[in-house]
């Protein structure tokens, strides 16, 4: 009787532990989104290429959604009014202590002046030969040009780091390389 006393004790012992331990690893969408430094709008300012230049903004909601806003323009300053391309992707997403876990749940796209329209059109971008200005198309899980916009593809998990206000991304070369600033 004694031994079957201490053999459930121990038993409830080892899955009380074991409980805690799963409950310390796990991370909720809610509650590590509520806790998360992250939430917040960042943005990288104004990235220039040789004669183009593109801006990201990625918003943290404290439940657990993301996105990722890529503006792309026809000069290398980012000028108001020289915008030619505007995509758009929406995420779930966990914070592991530095490790993002995202899942892509949708992807828009939006075209901003006639001559990148007319050649959206032309090439059938997307699968669309109707784009017009400032209309944004869900592009969700389809490819375009080679950019998959899935959403059943493996999870992103890259790490993150904040320094000094700054946030950066290593593991998924989609947007590693890029220093966002906290604007809001």
């Amino acid at each position: 009787m004694m031994k079957n006393k201490i053999s459930l004790l121990s038993m409830l012992l080892c899955l009380n532990l074991l409980s805690c331990i799963n409950q310390s690893s796990k991370v909720t969408k809610s509650k590590n989104a509520n806790n998360s430094p992250l939430t917040g709008i960042w943005n990288t300012g104004c990235i220039n290429n040789n004669s183009e230049s593109y801006k990201l903004v990625f918003t943290f909601e404290s439940n657990g959604n993301s996105t990722l806003e890529e503006t792309f323009f026809s000069n290398i300053n980012c000028a108001e009014g020289e915008e030619e391309e505007r995509w758009k992707t929406f995420y779930t997403y966990t914070d592991d202590l530095d490790v993002l876990n995202f899942t892509r749940t949708k992807v828009e796209m939006s075209v901003h002046n006639s001559v990148l329209r007319d050649a959206r059109n032309t090439d059938s971008w997307c699968g669309f030969n109707n784009w017009s200005i400032d209309v944004i198309k869900d592009v969700t899980n389809i490819v375009c040009d080679g950019f998959e916009t899935s959403t059943s593809e493996s999870p992103i998990n890259p790490t993150y780091s904040i320094n000094s206000g700054n946030l950066e991304f290593n593991g998924y070369d989609h947007f590693t390389d890029e220093t966002f600033i906290k604007i809001q």
